[in-house]
């Protein structure tokens, strides 16, 4: 609906498999979605007409119960189950399941390394 969502905070590659696993978004405080992150298929976002930013037909009630992380604690993203759960949440085709994918093993710190 051409309204500020919020804005791309991260992005999550996968280094051996040479891709995007995840784009991390952080929603606008007028969403009232509180202070976290969220997960996103990159291929759940394009480039908008003005080629300046990223659309997508999400909107605030897809975002209320989608997975989604404290900013504080990254863990989740090294979870392949977490993943496939934000991928399946989304309707989009995970390249890291299926026959012949690639298996994704994100690295990622720890909680612990995260504070340092």
């Amino acid at each position: 609906s051409d309204e500020t969502m919020g804005k791309v905070e991260n992005l999550i590659v996968d280094l051996p498999a040479g891709r995007i696993a995840y784009v991390i978004f952080s929603p606008d405080s007028s969403l009232g979605l509180g202070n976290d992150f969220y997960a996103l298929p990159p291929d759940a976002l394009t480039l908008g007409s003005d080629r300046k930013n990223l659309v997508s037909d999400i909107n605030k009630d897809k975002l209320t119960a989608a997975p989604h992380f404290t900013k504080d604690d990254w863990s989740k993203i090294s979870d392949p189950q977490f993943a496939a759960q934000v991928y399946q949440y989304y309707g989009k085709q995970a390249w890291f399941t299926g026959s012949g994918a690639t298996s994704l093993q994100p690295t990622g710190r720890t909680n612990s390394e995260s504070q340092k």
